[in-house]
């Protein structure tokens, strides 16, 4: 934008940056980002030139304008990189543009290094913050320009934390998002990331962020009285843009999907570290019984739910690698590939626990010197009778043999939501209505989560022994008990167990044997 209206007056030029960094903002780092050129075009106002008090007080400006575009600031974010940028260029009492700019460039990374201290999220992560490491980065570069080092280009050193979660002393980590948290993220539902500019009269940007506060989250809300740049975060973006429209025209209007967007970030992220993705989803590889040393034979495993995760690591005999993975969520050949070469074992056997995966899976065997084995089970349900029946001590060939025989003995029942209007296997179904699948085929529809599951399982379990029932995220324990106390009472001498599975999607997972 400043190439295309070039000027030598300073203002002009802050002017021009701050409302095309307002326009093109995306997400919260980009909007935040945005109050520092606002408070550089407030403090260049009128002067042709900027010294050393034009980028303090824009600074100060910026930061001021940053918190108030929050509607709740929190500390350890970009927030906080502004404030102690602008607090070290006050402190720093020089007359010299250069001088004040190092200080606040030496604060500014000091602060991203601290953030991991402050915000839980990013202790969690392993990572510092990322808007406000790419602000430190931009002051470097500046930074670099006027000590006429470089033309602005440069390599910056990602700050490192301790395995704790923490800067400090003692062994340091390359930086990169812990394995277990890329899975969080993957089965977490994000929605739509939703930013749109308002144009009109009388703007209130206060009153609209107080409004965006309650449609959505990670809102950030700035501008004046005729231009309002907003951000936020829902599940129905329908929301906020209906709202916006009766403010004023809308424009600069971006709707993204924060669901993929993350899918395909946690496969980069996969990629990136082949070592750390078949320890992802808080199902690290358990090579405790092994002393860290190669197993002549793994399984690794595609499941959703830290329950059922758990669930499958425990079973797996100190042998079973996690990948997080599941309706809506498939890995890709590519993490597949990873989670095999990652696996301590020359030899291994891949359970896909689902339909749409059993095609990637087979795919594996031409792409790596191991020996892979696929047991194409289509359901989680399979995939842990299968896993029941292996033996790490046996050849890959007898273990396949097994598994196959113990995935076929499973009836496999999933009651879950319509997400939309359809005919499935020949019964018409409505948003919204329950689903009662067995063995992969819509069985009944209906309208409440707990009589269809009683209702599938007397049917289907009407001779069996032994009843497993995994408990959804949504569905609470109390809930999952009474199911299987109704059931108990319509078939008297059968075995039933509620398993806290955690699974995405589903309220009940059952297995029937």
């Amino acid at each position: 934008e400043t190439q295309s209206k070039p000027s030598p007056d300073a203002s002009v030029v802050a002017r021009t940056m701050a409302r095309s960094s307002l326009l093109a903002a995306r997400g919260n780092s980009g909007l935040i980002l945005a109050q520092f050129f606002k408070g550089l075009a407030g403090a260049t106002d009128g002067s042709q030139a900027v010294d050393s008090r034009t980028l303090t007080k824009a600074l100060r400006l910026a930061t001021d304008a940053a918190y108030r575009a929050v509607p709740d600031p929190r500390e350890g974010t970009m927030l906080t990189v502004f404030r102690e940028a602008a607090e070290a260029a006050e402190s720093a009492a020089q007359e010299d543009l250069v001088e004040v700019w190092d200080a606040a460039c030496r604060r500014a990374m000091d602060a991203v290094r601290r953030t991991p201290e402050q915000l839980d999220v990013l202790r969690e992560a392993g990572v510092v913050d990322a808007g406000g490491f790419g602000f430190a980065a931009m002051l470097a570069g500046a930074l670099s320009y006027l000590k006429g080092e470089s033309d602005g280009a440069l390599i910056v050193d990602v700050p490192t934390i301790s395995p704790e979660g923490a800067p400090g002393t003692g062994p340091r980590q390359a930086a990169g998002v812990r394995s277990e948290f890329i899975a969080k993220a993957r089965a977490e539902a994000w929605g739509y990331c939703v930013s749109f500019v308002i144009e009109g009269q009388q703007l209130d940007p206060d009153g609209i962020r107080d409004r965006a506060a309650t449609i959505g989250k990670s809102c950030v809300v700035a501008g004046d009285d005729r231009q309002v740049k907003v951000h936020l975060h829902t599940m129905n973006p329908g929301e906020p843009l209906g709202y916006a429209v009766s403010l004023g025209t809308l424009s600069n209007i971006s709707i993204l999907n924060m669901d993929e967007q993350s899918r395909q970030w946690a496969a980069s992220q996969q990629s990136q570290k082949p070592q750390e993705a078949a320890a992802s989803s808080g199902a690290t590889q358990d090579l405790a019984r092994s002393g860290g040393r190669a197993l002549p034979l793994v399984v690794v495993a595609v499941v959703a739910g830290d329950g059922l995760t758990k669930l499958f690591v425990a079973n797996g005999l100190g042998a079973c690698t996690v990948l997080p993975g599941g309706d809506s969520m498939n890995p890709s050949t590519g993490e597949l590939l990873a989670a095999v070469e990652a696996a301590p074992a020359a030899s291994v056997i891949i359970l896909p626990n689902n339909r749409n995966v059993v095609g990637t899976a087979l795919q594996v065997a031409a792409l790596t010197s191991k020996a892979v084995h696929v047991v194409p089970t289509t359901s989680v349900q399979a995939g842990i009778s299968a896993l029941l029946a292996f033996s790490p001590d046996q050849p890959a060939g007898s273990n396949v043999e097994a598994m196959g025989a113990a995935a076929k003995s499973v009836r496999a029942i999933a009651i879950c939501r319509a997400i939309r209007d359809s005919r499935v296997d020949g019964l018409p179904v409505k948003s919204g209505q329950v689903m009662g699948i067995v063995d992969g085929k819509l069985r009944k529809v209906g309208d409440d989560i707990a009589a269809l599951a009683i209702e599938l399982l007397v049917e289907t379990g009407g001779e069996a022994e032994l009843a497993t029932i995994y408990r959804g995220a949504e569905t609470s324990r109390p809930e999952a008990d009474a199911v299987a106390k109704a059931v108990m009472d319509r078939i008297p001498g059968v075995e039933i167990e509620v398993v806290d599975g955690d699974q995405p999607s589903y309220p009940y997972l059952i297995s029937v044997e």
